[in-house]
C-alpha cells in the first residue's frame, strides 16, 4: 500500500490551488484515495481545498476571524486524519494565507513551526 511508504515522513497539510489538500514532504500531493481514511473525510478534504482562498486576491479581504476558521477547519482535518491512518504518521500544517507552519505533537496538541 502506498501509504506504508509514508510512515515516519511529515504529510503535509495544505490548500494549495493545485493540490489535493495532503502532500508527502518528499514526493508530492498524495491521491488521497491511497490512503486509508474515510470517504467521508476525503470528500471534507477535498471540499476544504476546494473553498480555501490560497491566491493572494482572494485573501486580502478576509478578515482574522474568516482566516482563522479556514485554518482551523484545515487543522481540524488534519488531526482527525492522524487518527484514522494511526501511529506511524507525522503531520504539519501550512497555512497558505498566513504562510505560517504547525506541528501535530504526539498529544495532539499544535505547535508553530516556522
Amino acid at each position: 500500500m502506498a501509504s506504508e511508504g509514508m510512515k515516519n515522513r511529515y504529510l503535509k497539510f495544505d490548500a494549495g490551488q493545485d493540490g489535493t489538500g495532503i502532500r508527502d514532504e518528499f514526493s508530492g500531493y498524495i491521491d488521497l484515495k491511497e490512503l486509508p481514511i474515510s470517504g467521508d473525510l476525503i470528500r471534507e478534504i477535498t471540499q476544504w481545498v476546494a473553498e480555501y482562498p490560497s491566491a493572494p486576491y482572494e485573501s486580502s479581504n478576509l478578515t482574522p476571524s474568516e482566516i482563522s476558521k479556514h485554518d482551523d477547519l484545515g487543522i481540524s482535518l488534519m488531526k482527525r486524519t492522524a487518527i484514522e491512518l494511526g501511529d506511524g504518521y507525522k503531520f504539519k500544517y501550512f497555512s497558505d494565507i498566513t504562510s505560517m507552519e504547525y506541528l501535530l505533537m504526539d498529544n495532539g496538541s499544535i505547535k508553530k513551526y516556522s
